[in-house]
């Protein structure tokens, strides 16, 4: 009988004692020895009540929560179905624009920019070109005429203030 007994270890000290009395192990007045496994029985019978109801109510908060992200998720789904329907739009729109644009390929369209980019450089550098021959036209003519070995005396650092700013004719002479 003992083997049997030896789980109540794990029990209140009180209930093990008043089991042994029962079970005729030890010696006790037996109706104090049931009125305390019978508070022990409604005490845990208690304690598995209150955990039911615990269990059931999570079991409901997470049936709950479950509905509440079922319910998130379909409108998510449903906003990305929106915007996946504007962007679809959106790229026809912009493939419509394309094809006006530039009739036939998108390489051609491309080419064609890349066309027209360069003919505003050339433009620009035209502009530049016909301003610069214009100082060039508009600036004093000095005219140098000077021997060939005098040349480069006359186009010396030294007489730099003589030619600067002006056109300057060389006249070489033998």
């Amino acid at each position: 009988m003992t083997d049997d007994l030896s789980a109540l270890d794990n029990l209140r000290p009180e209930v093990a004692a008043a089991i042994r009395i029962m079970s005729g192990e030890a010696r006790g007045n037996r109706d104090d020895a049931y009125d305390v496994i019978e508070a022990e029985l409604l005490r845990l019978a208690g304690e598995n009540a209150s955990m039911r109801h615990i269990i059931e109510t999570l079991d409901v908060e997470g049936h709950r929560r479950a509905d509440r992200s079922e319910a998130e998720l379909a409108a998510a789904r449903e906003t990305i179905k929106r915007l996946n329907r504007r962007v679809q739009v959106a790229e026809a729109g912009i493939a419509e624009k394309v094809k006006a644009s530039a009739p036939g390929s998108l390489g051609r369209a491309l080419a064609n920019a890349a066309a027209d980019k360069y003919m505003r450089e050339r433009d620009m550098a035209q502009t530049e070109l016909a301003a610069l021959k214009a100082r060039i036209a508009e600036a004093p003519v000095a005219t140098l005429v000077y021997g060939q070995s005098d040349m480069l005396s006359v186009l010396s650092a030294e007489n730099a203030d003589d030619w600067a700013g002006k056109r300057v004719r060389l006249v070489v002479e033998d």
